[in-house]
C-alpha cells in the first residue's frame, strides 16, 4: 500500500522562535509517521492535554501513550495541511488541518490546533486538539 505522509504547508519561519516551533511540528509529524513513541512524548509537557480519538476527548500524556499505539495500527497515511502559527510571548498556537487515512478505507479530516509554551530554548506542546469539521 502507498503511504502519503506529508506536511502540505507549514508557514515559513523567519524568527528564531518560529524556526524552533516549526522544528517541533516537524518532529511531531515524524514521530507520528514513524511510530516513535519516545520522540513523540518528549515533545509534550508533562501536564499536557492531548486529544485522543478513541475516547473523543482530552487525556493525559500517559493515557495518550497507550491510545496512540493502538491508533497507529489503524492509520495508513497522515497529512498535515495549511499549518499557520501565531506567537504571543512564551505561548504559541499552530493551527491547520490533519487528514488521516485508515486501513478500512475511510478517511477523516480534522481541524488541528496545537498550543505550545516556551521552556528555555525549547517549545513544548501543552495542548494538542483535534476538532471535527
Amino acid at each position: 500500500m502507498l503511504y502519503t505522509n506529508k506536511i502540505f504547508f507549514l508557514e515559513k519561519a523567519t524568527s528564531k522562535d518560529e524556526k524552533l516551533i516549526a522544528h517541533t511540528i516537524r518532529e511531531l509529524f515524524d514521530a507520528m509517521v514513524h511510530h516513535k513513541l519516545d520522540q513523540l512524548l518528549s515533545l509534550f509537557s508533562d501536564d499536557a492535554n492531548i486529544y485522543s480519538s478513541p475516547v473523543y476527548g482530552f487525556v493525559s500524556k500517559d493515557q495518550y501513550a497507550k491510545h496512540i499505539q493502538i491508533y497507529w495500527t489503524q492509520i495508513i497515511a497522515l497529512r498535515y495541511l495549511d499549518l499557520m502559527f501565531s506567537i504571543a510571548g512564551d505561548d504559541a498556537t499552530v493551527s491547520g488541518f490533519s487528514c488521516y487515512e485508515y486501513k478500512n478505507g475511510a478517511s477523516r479530516t480534522w481541524r488541528r490546533e496545537i498550543k505550545l509554551r516556551k521552556n528555555q530554548d525549547k517549545w513544548l506542546i501543552i495542548e494538542s486538539g483535534l476538532y471535527p469539521l
